[in-house]
């Protein structure tokens, strides 16, 4: 994304924030599909459970479009990145539906948003400066124990409080875990998959751009040996100002 420019840096700036938001979102959802609450049957609402898919991967979109234009932006980028993986939890929170009312403990939210806030800031520090793959590596472990630490610290805050009643509406349709395990392993397939092609097709590139590289500099070489070995006929090469720039030993002197 860093090297590129047009629709080539608009395609990995997708491929970049699908990897990142759906990541991100494949974490908590693995992490409530181990949640579980004795006697109480959980579901999910799809409209929340999708809206807390779009909402990281748009997030995450703007402040790698915004820090990679301007490095200078990066703490507001990774602030705002930071608030959107936190609306993304809770609305993912948001989106269960079962015999049970939701409350939260004000300071572990305000934890969650800080460990949220701190992760994102230290992505985008990573994600746009030259690393080995070690540093990668580590960086990438970095982050995902800051992830599950905000998802972690956010669930040490929530109180479940359960009711008579299942707390939906009639008729109100809800995904079973089941089904969300299903969706879960296909967006994550998809996330590997994107992730995977982009590699092959970033190796692939930077091979021919080497092979181009050395063929050009094979042609090079082979019009020099035939200009300078041509001694009866004088050859001037000009620059883009009309000066002779160059010649060969058939020139005048």
């Amino acid at each position: 994304m860093r090297a590129a420019s047009g629709r080539a840096r608009r395609s990995w700036l997708v491929a970049a924030a699908i990897a990142m938001g759906g990541g991100i979102w494949s974490m908590h959802f693995v992490g409530m599909l181990a949640f579980s609450l004795p006697g109480i049957e959980i579901s999910y609402d799809p409209f929340l459970t999708l809206l807390s898919l779009v909402i990281p991967i748009v997030v995450a979109a703007a402040a790698f479009a915004v820090v990679g234009r301007r490095p200078q932006a990066l703490l507001a980028s990774g602030f705002a990145m930071g608030l959107g993986i936190s609306g993304m939890h809770y609305t993912g929170m948001a989106a269960m539906r079962m015999a049970a009312l939701i409350q939260y403990d004000p300071r572990w939210v305000v934890l969650s948003i800080l460990i949220a806030i701190s992760a994102s800031i230290v992505a985008l520090w990573l994600a746009f400066r030259n690393t080995n793959a070690v540093q990668r590596l580590f960086a990438g472990l970095v982050m995902g124990l800051a992830i599950s630490g905000m998802h972690y610290a956010a669930m040490e805050g929530a109180m479940f409080l359960p009711t008579s009643a299942m707390a939906r509406p009639a008729g109100h349709l809800g995904v079973g875990q089941a089904p969300l395990a299903f969706l879960l392993a296909g967006i994550t397939i998809m996330i590997l998959s994107i992730g995977i092609a982009a590699a092959v097709y970033d190796r692939a590139s930077a091979e021919r751009a080497q092979r181009e590289a050395a063929a050009l500099r094979r042609s090079e070489e082979r019009f020099r040996l035939l200009v300078e070995g041509i001694a009866d006929h004088a050859i001037f090469m000009l620059d883009p100002d009309g000066r002779v720039g160059n010649w060969n030993l058939g020139a005048p002197g």
